[in-house]
């Protein structure tokens, strides 16, 4: 996790999604509850490149970030290693919707392909894994133990 420093060090913006951004803070504080107890060291960055603000709070006298709003969006680790990389690419490039679409039904693909559908088209798969129950027929998946990755 990143540090509770002047300029916040993260992957990328997570309003732009821009590389490696310049958020500097803005404003630095305390919050504690009613009676004194869960202090808490807070700061707020803007980006240089969009304007948008993220917060992150750490312990007082540790820099060790606890959370961050919002967050940077992360693939699941249990998602397969090709279908990952799509995905990642997908969510680097949402500043061209139709390029980052193409990545994510790429994904959504390679996953298919993983469970064994190969034949036909990606929309004749999908109906498949419909049918199996691997996804609902709106394209959500079940719940993680509905899930057979």
């Amino acid at each position: 996790m990143p540090r509770l420093e002047n300029n916040l060090i993260i992957e990328r913006c997570p309003h732009c999604n821009v590389d490696k951004p310049n958020l500097t803070m803005v404003s630095d504080f305390r919050t504690a509850t009613f009676s004194g107890g869960n202090v808490r060291q807070w700061k707020t960055y803007s980006c240089q490149r969009c304007g948008g603000v993220t917060t992150a709070w750490a312990y007082p006298n540790k820099s060790v970030i606890q959370e961050m709003f919002p967050n940077s969006l992360n693939v699941d680790d249990s998602v397969p290693e090709r279908a990952k990389a799509y995905l990642n690419q997908a969510i680097e490039s949402k500043h061209a919707p139709a390029g980052s679409i193409m990545l994510s039904a790429s994904s959504v693909d390679s996953m298919l392909k993983d469970k064994g559908y190969k034949k036909g088209n990606l929309y004749s798969r999908i109906n498949k894994a419909v049918e199996a129950h691997l996804i609902t027929k709106d394209g959500r998946m079940g719940t993680r133990s509905q899930i057979r990755c």
